[in-house]
């Protein structure tokens, strides 16, 4: 569907003053925005989407330019993170009996892309546990006591790559379940919406389950495309 002009221009208003809220450390005026997007879009993937995700990257990218100084960029941090907070605890919860693990590899210290998927998949009535930046051994004894359904890693960051592969291996080789490696490290080979990955879930728990080839039709018809550069990831 495309936009009206005027919608475009209401996206971009709300970029602008999401940013302006978050780097101010304004919490409730950040969720007065948020609150006004739900009322116009009702999803919290769409303001996603249009909003967070924009606002998140011009912070980073004006971090990195030396226009954000560290402090308002750790301002802005927190502030997304106790609207994450507010924004889970509305969470409508329709329990689907599907339980996963959310975690990054040792030294990864971008929790946020975590913290967005854990209230999107919570939204949609999985069981999450977000365990954040944690040992591979650790980590391999908590999906041993509590045997979840799928298991998503994520990592922000380039030099995180070859850890999560080494963390994809370690999950793989002792435990059958699916594991989906994902985030703005791995941008380069695919960009998924938020929309798409109770899809993905559904895919993967085929794949193991029922031993069902994934097309990867329904879930991520772009792998098709980027399925031959994989091998660089």
């Amino acid at each position: 569907k495309i936009l009206s002009a005027k919608n475009n221009n209401t996206h971009e208003d709300y970029v602008e003053k999401l940013y302006n809220t978050l780097t101010k450390g304004d919490l409730d005026g950040s969720m007065a925005i948020y609150n006004k997007t739900i009322v116009q879009w009702r999803r919290f993937d769409v303001f996603f989407e249009r909003v967070l995700r924009p606002v998140l990257y011009n912070i980073g990218q004006r971090w990195a330019d030396g226009i954000l100084d560290v402090a308002t960029e750790h301002i802005a941090s927190n502030t997304v993170q106790s609207m994450i907070r507010v924004i889970q605890s509305r969470a409508n919860r329709k329990p689907n009996n599907i339980s996963v693990i959310l975690c990054m590899p040792a030294g990864e210290e971008h929790k946020i892309p975590s913290d967005i998927l854990e209230t999107f998949l919570v939204s949609k009535g999985y069981k999450v546990y977000n365990l954040g930046s944690l040992p591979a051994t650790d980590l391999l004894g908590y999906i041993y006591r509590n045997r979840p359904d799928i298991i998503f890693i994520t990592a922000s960051l380039r030099d995180s790559i070859n850890p999560t592969k080494s963390l994809f291996r370690k999950i793989v080789e002792q435990f059958d379940v699916p594991v989906i490696v994902g985030g703005y490290a791995f941008s380069d080979y695919m960009d998924l919406s938020l929309s798409r990955v109770p899809a993905i879930i559904k895919c993967a728990l085929e794949f193991v389950n029922n031993k069902r080839e994934c097309s990867y039709v329904e879930c991520c018809p772009e792998f098709i495309t980027n399925l031959k550069h994989t091998n660089k990831v």
